[in-house]
């Protein structure tokens, strides 16, 4: 059952993204971004470069936090996640700053912006979710 709440939720905050995003894009008359899966517009080299070390650091830090996660503290599994949280919300909030600072459309970062605060709102409600079932 847990699961399909996790499940609904991710649904839900899929939808309101999409819809915030669509919004917002409309209202400042911006163009969508054309992404394909896993991959990230990037506003100019040097944005490239930081994104893909934060990418990289994020990713050992994941594999470590998670192993630890598992072999000494299995308690402490949202830690994992809280951590994956910070990660995203730092390169989302990167992509915001070079979209706002380099981009030739700044408004675009608003959309960033948004969609970070709804990612980081849904995620707070999902682990003060699991916290309350944990204990």
């Amino acid at each position: 059952m847990i699961w399909v709440n996790l499940l609904l939720v991710v649904a839900g905050v899929f939808l309101m993204v999409s819809a915030v995003k669509y919004s917002l894009l409309r209202l400042f008359e911006l163009e969508r971004e054309k992404t394909v899966l896993f991959s990230s517009n990037y506003v100019n080299e040097r944005h490239k470069k930081i994104d893909q070390l934060v990418r990289i650091f994020s990713v050992i830090v994941l594999i470590l936090s998670f192993g630890a996660a598992i072999l000494f503290f299995e308690e402490y599994i949202l830690l994992v996640f809280a951590v994956s949280l910070l990660f995203i919300l730092a390169e989302l909030g990167l992509k915001a700053f070079f979209e706002w600072k380099y981009s030739e459309n700044p408004k675009r970062s608003i959309v960033t912006l948004a969609e970070m605060s709804i990612l980081f709102a849904a995620s707070i409600l999902v682990i003060i979710y699991f916290m309350q079932i944990s204990f």
